[in-house]
């Protein structure tokens, strides 16, 4: 509790006491009486938080699991080899008091499912003898998530995977399930579990890249994004991927080269965000997509015991060529220079004050020096039409920070879902290790800190609510990309000409 950046805004809307809910697992760690069953009430323990990122590290030498045998080097449990069934669900968010599952994909082979083979968009009502509340029950505190709808998004996933982060207790040796047809009539499926690349896809939940844009032509793919250009109007699209350090800025790069090339600059731009994952150099990006100023996130420290062990291996990413992954650091435009002033200066000087957090800054210092008001250009060549952007409850990050920032700015008009809402600044791991042998058991991580939204509000647990809501359903499910698409155009054409009129209800103060 003391090294953890716990974020009240989130434990509001949850209705999470955190204290009680770590209290809650003491039994939990009594009642352990073999590896397996302690690795299991950990994991309990660390999720109790509702925090996406903070994770739990099997160690050499540590506790064991059945059937992991540990390499040279220590593995984070959520990559650990899964098993799925041949059936894949998703959420019904059309009434939020009542959201429910459905089938959203199925494998192609008719042997799979004996004498029915589910329909797309058929009801779950069963799980493994259990009613769909009950399973859930079972498997929250098992599973990772910072709002309601990433819940859901979440428990969706969990439904045809079994996983090692998991209690294999609630695991049967076949995945029941029983289904509602469209016609009311209940069937009951049991499936076998396999190595999920051996499953062949009918592909109606599409992934990036597999999102149909009708009247829209591909131009080129970059690690990032999928590019489109509109057939007959000025569009361009951005079929969003990830935020990856390794790529963005070159993939951004070419993006602006590709439109100064095309002639392009002044079309409008509609950013599909609805399967992106996160990363960095978010701003970046929108410097591309705006002719606006904006203001970025921000972020701080929660200032403990972790902060000096943080700060000596930033210290070493930068004068032994550490790897900026290894030591969590985010990613520096100037070098880290901005970073390490702040952490010698600002951060060290709250420590000795016995401050419980840092000043807040530009966010990791990334694009900005401590001394900013964190107002950021376009870049020299830019996109000057309008922009959209589509977000959903798949990915969060660094994807919430780019929603907040098109958002809270007013830079672009927002519809779809909200993001995942995850975002914070750093993450520390500690070995744990037994009080009186010494003997490691896991290894656990920390939020360090609170990412800032550019209106102020903190963002983890509090992604910003998009301008058009439009949640995805069991109905609109099989053309929901298209749906989003119609409504993105049909906003840039009701919007009239003037790339210079506010885009969406802007948030942040300037």
């Amino acid at each position: 509790m003391r090294r953890d950046a716990l974020v009240p805004v989130k434990n509001e809307r949850l209705g999470l006491d955190v204290a009680a809910a770590l209290q809650a697992c003491r039994q939990d760690f009594i009642t352990a009486d073999t590896d397996e069953k302690l690795i299991y009430a950990i994991l309990r323990m660390n999720n109790a938080r509702r925090d996406v990122h903070v994770k739990v590290w099997l160690l050499r030498g540590g506790l064991e699991l059945p059937g992991v045998r540990l390499g040279e080097n220590d593995i984070r449990m959520d990559r650990l080899p899964t098993e799925d069934v041949p059936i894949r669900f998703s959420v019904d968010y059309g009434d939020p008091n009542r959201p429910f599952f459905f089938v959203a994909d199925a494998g192609t082979n008719p042997a799979d499912f004996g004498g029915r083979r589910p329909a797309l968009g058929d009801r779950l009502i069963a799980v493994n003898g259990l009613s769909v509340s009950d399973w859930c029950a079972c498997h929250l505190p098992y599973l990772r998530w910072s709002t309601r709808e990433g819940m859901w998004w979440t428990l969706a996933k969990a439904l045809s995977q079994r996983s090692r982060e998991v209690s294999p207790e609630l695991y049967l040796p076949e995945a029941q399930f029983t289904l509602q047809g469209g016609a009311g009539d209940t069937y009951d499926l049991a499936l076998d579990w396999r190595a999920a690349d051996t499953i062949s896809w009918s592909g109606s939940f599409r992934k990036p890249g597999e999102n149909r844009y009708p009247g829209f032509s591909h131009q080129f793919s970059r690690p990032c994004f999928e590019l489109y250009r509109s057939d007959d109007l000025p569009i361009v699209l951005l079929d969003w991927k990830r935020f990856s350090e390794d790529h963005v800025i070159a993939d951004t790069d070419a993006l602006i080269t590709w439109a100064k090339k095309a002639g392009v600059l002044d079309h409008h731009v509609i950013f599909d965000g609805t399967r992106s994952r996160g990363g960095g150099y978010g701003a970046y990006v929108l410097q591309a997509l705006t002719s606006k100023p904006f203001k970025t996130t921000f972020g701080n420290l929660r200032l403990s015991d972790a902060v000096e062990p943080f700060i000596d291996l930033i210290r070493r990413g930068r004068e032994e060529g550490a790897s900026l992954k290894e030591v969590d650091a985010g990613v520096w435009m100037d070098g880290g220079s901005w970073l390490w002033d702040w952490l010698v200066t600002d951060v060290r000087d709250g420590l000795a004050r016995g401050d419980a957090y840092s000043n807040d800054v530009p966010f990791k210092l990334t694009h900005l020096p401590k001394t900013s008001d964190g107002f950021i250009d376009p870049h020299p060549d830019h996109f000057t039409g309008r922009l959209v952007a589509m977000f959903g409850p798949y990915g969060g990050s660094h994807l919430d920070q780019f929603a907040a920032m098109v958002k809270d700015n007013g830079v672009g008009f927002t519809l779809g879902m909200p993001t995942a809402g995850y975002s914070n600044t750093w993450e520390w791991v500690e070995d744990v290790a037994f009080p009186l042998s010494g003997r490691p058991a896991v290894g656990l991580m920390y939020s360090m800190g609170h990412t800032i939204r550019p209106n102020g509000e903190l963002l983890d647990g509090n992604p910003p609510a998009v301008d058009d809501y439009i949640p995805q359903t069991r109905d609109n499910f099989p053309h929901y990309p298209e749906l989003l698409l119609e409504r993105a155009i049909a906003h840039l054409a009701s919007a009239g000409a003037d790339p210079a009129t506010d885009e969406g209800q802007a948030d942040a103060s300037s």
